[in-house]
């Protein structure tokens, strides 16, 4: 289950890093780049920030890998306007305060032009490169103010731009669409976002006309004490539940029911797709046809983008098997890092990333719904711009595409806003 659990680690410790970084009104100076134009056919350096150290590292060290590989396949197609493009790693040792130093070592030791950053304590070190205008692809985990484009212009989302307090009708449209009438989730008493996911399956369901049979927000972050809860589940009569949850616990939750002989329509577990849960032979035989989200699209589906994708993981940077959350986001931010710099020009410059990727658009590397940085969308979630999301079950030794290797898709629910516990 390493690297596989990131989108509930992001849930579980956003607080903290919201926490380290205090109120938004504390942003001094929101920059928008030097204008000073690169010189022809110089490298272009792009700072890779996550969380390689602490609690967090399980989920986000493989993003620079994810990285490697995309930088690697635009420098054998020539670069960027004859730019090749190298990068340098800075690790945010998994808490705000790092994140903050990790940004300044990058823009003052190490000189680079922008940063991609995938970890759940950015909104710690994002002030620190806003003020130096420095151009950020980024991986909205955090649920921080820096993905405003008031409050940042100079950072740009690649997950979709999801808002836990949005309700959408995704969740109760796929658990419809597999027979479900009553459908249940958990989420953590420690953990607003997980809250506000659980509640949100919650109410998706029945903005479609399900039945809300089960809700329970109370479980601390990471505990496998789940019995009471497996009983309850038991009891309420459910037949869909979604887990927004560390693997530790959502894992123990369906081998408890397993035991207890509940069969359900659909589990869907927020974590775990990914090569390590094939790796591993316990992991494997519990999560036997449960179901688990991706935002970005899986690799089964076998798209243009996700073969590009592989193939270069695979060729650039020696990664075999499914792309985990890490990789997933390193490739993701990196190309987007790769759109700033194409939208700027021949003269590239960070005021001309900033300011024309702002006001231009991006396809998701193929693997997401585009998002337009002058008309963002705030949708449910973990769900692109438009409030999608897939779902593989887990079949043998395969993952394997649902909805017949389609997105899951909703609406906003009007005049529905969930709130943070």
């Amino acid at each position: 289950m390493r690297r596989a659990a990131a989108a509930a680690m992001a849930v579980a410790i956003a607080g903290a890093a919201l926490s380290a970084c205090g109120s938004a009104a504390q942003v001094a100076t929101v920059g928008l780049g030097s204008s000073s134009a690169l010189k022809p056919g110089s490298p272009i350096k792009l700072g890779v920030l996550t969380s390689m150290t602490g609690p967090a590292a399980p989920d986000f060290d493989t993003m620079a890998l994810g990285v490697k590989a995309r930088l690697g396949l635009q420098n054998a197609e020539g670069g960027v306007d004859g730019h090749r493009l190298q990068y340098v790693t800075a690790d945010d040792a998994s808490s705000g305060p790092g994140a903050a130093t990790a940004a300044q070592e990058l823009i003052e030791k190490d000189g680079v032009f922008g940063i991609a950053e995938a970890t759940p304590f950015f909104a710690g070190g994002y002030r620190v490169t806003t003020a130096a205008g420095i151009p950020v692809a980024g991986w909205g985990i955090d649920n921080g103010p820096e993905w405003s484009a008031k409050m940042a212009p100079n950072v740009f989302d690649a997950y979709g731009y999801s808002n836990d307090s949005a309700a959408t009708t995704t969740w109760g449209t796929w658990f419809k669409s597999v027979g479900a009438t009553k459908v249940g989730a958990v989420g953590y008493g420690n953990s607003p976002s997980a809250a506000m996911a659980a509640t949100g399956a919650v109410d998706s369901a029945k903005a479609v006309g399900l039945h809300g049979g089960f809700l329970d927000n109370t479980l601390p972050l990471g505990s496998t004490n789940v019995g009471p809860v497996v009983q309850q589940i038991k009891a309420s009569g459910v037949n869909g539940l979604y887990l927004p949850i560390d693997g530790n616990t959502a894992f123990a939750i369906v081998q408890g029911l397993q035991q207890a002989g509940v069969r359900l329509r659909s589990v869907v577990l927020a974590t775990g797709y990914g090569q390590d849960t094939l790796d591993s032979p316990a992991t494997r035989q519990a999560a036997q046809n449960v179901d688990f989200q991706t935002t970005p699209l899986p690799a089964e589906v076998n798209t243009p983008a996700t073969v590009a994708m592989v193939s270069a993981l695979k060729k650039y940077a020696g990664v075999t098997g499914v792309p985990s959350f890490g990789e997933y986001a390193g490739w993701m931010t990196a190309d987007l890092f790769i759109r700033g710099l194409r939208l700027s020009g021949r003269d590239i410059s960070q005021h001309g990333f900033i300011t024309r990727l702002r006001a231009g658009d991006w396809n998701s590397a193929g693997l997401e719904s585009p998002v337009s940085y002058s008309r963002i969308k705030l949708t449910g979630g973990a769900q692109d711009q438009d409030g999608c999301v897939n779902i593989t079950r887990l079949e043998g030794t395969r993952f394997v595409p649902q909805n017949r290797g389609k997105p899951v898709c909703g609406k906003p629910v009007p005049g529905v806003t969930i709130a943070s516990p």
